[in-house]
């Protein structure tokens, strides 16, 4: 089928010489950390009534470590701060805290938090589906 227009048009359009392109990752990995499914009770999108409470997973005071290749799922607790499926909190000055290729999603509150800290190798990792920002960076203390 041919399309003919009357006018030029107003703006450039590329057209067929783009290749179209789509965002494709894995969300299963070998090691999984993750809640009771009875943490799933209430709805998180409410402002009242009950709140998910599931489990969280949290580096803490310490500038090393080494979290590689784990899915995390069914984490977070939306009406409790701190509570992240994925949170390094007040690491400081962390070279040796390497956070690579996990898996994020299906939480309740947020994917990766990285608090107070600093230095850290963050890499190649994915979040999806996940209540509020999936990425959040905070400095000072709460």
């Amino acid at each position: 089928n041919i399309v003919q227009l009357e006018n030029a048009l107003a703006f450039a359009h590329f057209g067929s010489n783009l290749l179209p392109a789509a965002e494709v990752a894995t969300l299963t990995r070998n090691i999984i950390i993750t809640s009771d499914k009875n943490c799933e009770k209430g709805d998180h999108r409410q402002l009242a009534g009950p709140k998910p409470m599931c489990g969280h997973f949290i580096i803490s005071h310490t500038p090393r470590g080494f979290i590689c290749g784990i899915e995390f799922t069914r984490l977070g607790a939306t009406s409790t701060f701190g509570k992240y499926p994925l949170h390094a909190y007040m690491c400081g000055s962390a070279k040796n805290l390497s956070i690579r290729a996990n898996s994020i999603h299906h939480n309740y509150n947020r994917a990766l938090v990285i608090d107070s800290t600093s230095d850290a190798t963050i890499a190649h990792n994915v979040a999806y589906h996940t209540s509020g920002h999936m990425y959040c960076f905070n400095t000072g203390l709460d």
